[in-house]
């Protein structure tokens, strides 16, 4: 059995907010004692109170998390600067957590020290991997390529990566008591569980395809040989880059995923992104509506709910780019109304706003870091 609870305030003193989210959770909590939680906070609480107050009430629990650009769970729906606390209670799942550090000196050494961390001496395969991760200053993909280098290129491990609502300066990781920055967090989930997930993005390729030809570090300096921006120039009529128009990178087969543009050099001709691609690449410039973006949202529920193998799970984690909520604005709200629109009873459910979205594209495919992408991860027991 796997039982979830959930709080959500958002007041904005800590104090309060932390009172308030431990209450409600206490209120839903009878038996099995919470063995693991999730914390989503906003940028600016004071996060070490909220942790000491929460091991004060749960001295032994595993917790992981981190900071957000906008929170979403079934008490609130979606809320900005606001405080998320989920248990998650079981007689029957064990839940291991892992920590990995230094992530801006060499995230693949990072990534593998989480995973040593937190499989400890279990010698059983744990059937999932949680992961918040840094989602600022250095390339957040490597990491993702560090976790599938120890566990597997096809393992299932779903999560996001940390924000600081657009600042782009310092954002956090939450590991038991601690407060971190440039860290990697890790729940491994063992037992008789069963999973499903949905991860769609709604953008569509417009143009040709081309081949990134020259990068340096998080920036592509040239696509098929010309300036990067030339080809943003081309179908853009001068547009600067920009989110709204990612790069899809395609894959053999045709599959593609986002890589989001974080702003430019008209002088050398280079496009930043929050991550890096590869040289060699397949490219397209993409373009998506803001009704595609909540289609994609819609399809991304329909499909966890028609792969998840149970009859009814037991908790939805949602996650969703920083990027889609701004180009929704005020519709926003709807990105995460439609769970119980399509669950057969109403179902928990918690989320957060990331700087990048980790997960494969179906069960047993590989797994990437994604970008303006939302991601339903359908998780129960059976």
């Amino acid at each position: 059995m796997l039982k979830v609870t959930i709080g959500h305030s958002n007041d904005p003193d800590s104090e309060s907010a932390i009172s308030e989210v431990i209450e409600q959770c206490l209120r839903q909590c009878d038996t099995p004692a919470p063995i693991a939680a999730l914390l989503l906070a906003a940028i600016d609480f004071d996060h070490q109170l909220i942790l000491d107050r929460i091991h004060a009430k749960f001295p032994n629990i595993a917790l992981i998390g981190g900071t957000t650009d906008g929170e979403m769970s079934s008490k609130l729906q979606f809320s900005q600067d606001s405080l998320v606390l989920t248990l998650f209670c079981s007689d029957d799942v064990q839940i291991q957590t892992g920590l990995g550090r230094n992530l801006s000196s060499d995230p693949m050494a990072g990534a593998a020290e989480a995973v040593k961390h937190g499989k400890g001496q279990n010698t059983e395969t744990p059937k999932l991997c949680l992961t918040i991760a840094e989602g600022i200053g250095y390339d957040s993909n490597a990491v993702v390529e560090g976790l599938k280098e120890v566990l597997g290129d096809r393992f299932p491990i779903f999560g996001g990566a940390t924000a600081d609502q657009q600042r782009f300066k310092t954002s956090y990781q939450f590991f038991g008591r601690e407060v971190l920055t440039d860290a990697v967090t890790l729940l491994f989930l063992y037992g008789d569980l069963q999973f499903s997930c949905g991860i769609v993005h709604g953008w569509k390729p417009i143009g040709k395809v081309a081949t990134v030809t020259e990068v340096a570090s998080n920036s592509v300096v040239k696509i098929d040989g010309e300036s990067a921006t030339d080809l943003y120039d081309y179908y853009l009529q001068g547009l600067e880059p920009s989110p709204e128009y990612p790069l899809a990178i395609f894959e053999e087969g045709g599959e593609f995923y986002l890589r989001l543009p974080v702003g430019s050099n008209r002088e050398t001709g280079e496009i930043n992104f929050l991550t890096n691609l590869p040289i060699d690449t397949q490219v397209q410039v993409a373009s998506a509506t803001r009704e595609d973006v909540l289609t994609a949202t819609q399809d991304s529920f329909k499909i966890a709910f028609d792969r998840y193998p149970g009859a009814q799970p037991d908790v939805a984690l949602l996650f969703s780019c920083f990027m889609r909520r701004q180009i929704l604005g005020t519709r926003t709200q709807e990105e995460c109304q439609w769970v119980n629109k399509l669950s057969k009873q109403e179902l928990p459910f918690v989320g957060f706003y990331t700087y990048g979205e980790i997960g494969p594209m179906e069960i047993g495919g590989k797994v990437r870091l994604h970008q303006e992408t939302f991601i339903t991860l359908l998780l129960g027991t059976r």
